[in-house]
């Protein structure tokens, strides 16, 4: 089926005003593979992780994100494998420092940026975009540069939707968030073909 969904991690001790931010709570509730509508989870080096289903939660509007960053410096990834759609983006005091962007339906190559990504973005691009035309560039069966975005917000906070850590402790189900006005992540606007995409299997 592939993955849909937002997370994001944030750098703070303040978790309390972080949950009323997100209008969330916690639960008694264990879900260590994600699949309720919320669950989050205490990171390493003071970061903690939220994550949601669909890659269009409310918690990763540009809203959601300027107030969430007041509180410390915040990631958050949107995931959309059906269209292999990946994005990440770094906040910080209320406002985005940068942003990287990939979405096959633009060509396998595509990728946005704005504002200055971290140092090692260039190795992790130069790395994958030399390992896309190994695979066969654009008539590739594979898309690596997806996995762009995913490994440079790995980089910083140390998480990836699909390469979970061994949890110190298991995440914990959040009351669902006040839903989002409209969501900003718009579906593809012509037929796309997904059978010509796969992703990458661990090792590739």
């Amino acid at each position: 089926m592939g993955f849909s969904v937002s997370w994001i991690a944030v750098r703070t001790d303040r978790l309390d005003e972080l949950f009323a931010q997100l209008g969330a709570e916690a639960t008694s509730e264990t879900d260590e593979c994600f699949e309720s509508d919320l669950a989050g989870v205490q990171l390493p080096d003071g970061w903690y992780l939220l994550q949601g289903r669909g890659c269009d939660h409310p918690m990763i509007s540009e809203a959601s994100l300027s107030r969430t960053s007041t509180l410390g410096e915040t990631v958050a990834c949107s995931i959309e494998e059906h269209v292999m759609f990946s994005s990440a983006e770094y906040w910080q005091n209320g406002t985005r420092s940068w942003s990287i962007t990939h979405a096959a339906e633009n060509g396998m190559f595509d990728l946005a940026t704005t504002g200055f990504p971290p140092n090692v973005y260039d190795t992790i691009k130069v790395d994958l975009v030399a390992a896309q035309h190994a695979k066969g560039g654009e008539d590739a069966d594979v898309d690596m540069i997806f996995d762009i975005p995913l490994q440079v917000a790995r980089s910083l906070c140390g998480y990836r939707h699909d390469e979970p850590p061994d949890w110190r402790e298991l995440p914990v189900v959040f009351s669902s968030i006040r839903p989002a006005k409209k969501p900003w992540w718009k579906p593809c606007t012509r037929p796309f073909r997904f059978s010509r995409y796969i992703r990458r299997q661990p090792g590739e």
